[in-house]
C-alpha cells in the first residue's frame, strides 16, 4: 500500500499523511506517493516531511513533468 500526498498539500496535511504511513507499517504501508497537478503547489513545503518519511523507512515515489503546462515551460 501507497498512500498518496497531494503536491500542494499544507505541511500540516503532509505531516498526518506521512503519520499514518509510519503508524500503519506493519499493515502494509511501504510508502508515500506524491500526486496531482505539478504546476500547482510548491513542493518545497512537503519536503520536510517527505524526508521524515524516508528516514522513517517508507520509499518516496516523486512524479515530475507530468502536467502539458509545465512541459511548455
Amino acid at each position: 500500500v501507497v498512500l498518496s500526498l497531494q503536491r500542494a498539500s499544507s505541511h500540516e496535511v503532509a505531516a498526518q499523511t506521512i503519520d499514518l504511513a509510519i503508524k500503519y507499517r506493519a499493515r502494509g504501508v511501504i510508502g508515500i506517493d506524491t500526486s496531482g497537478d505539478s504546476t500547482i503547489g510548491r513542493i518545497e513545503q512537503i519536503v520536510p516531511q517527505l524526508m521524515r518519511a524516508r528516514l522513517a523507512g517508507l520509499a518516496v515515489l516523486v512524479h515530475l513533468g507530468e502536467s502539458p503546462k509545465e512541459r511548455n515551460q
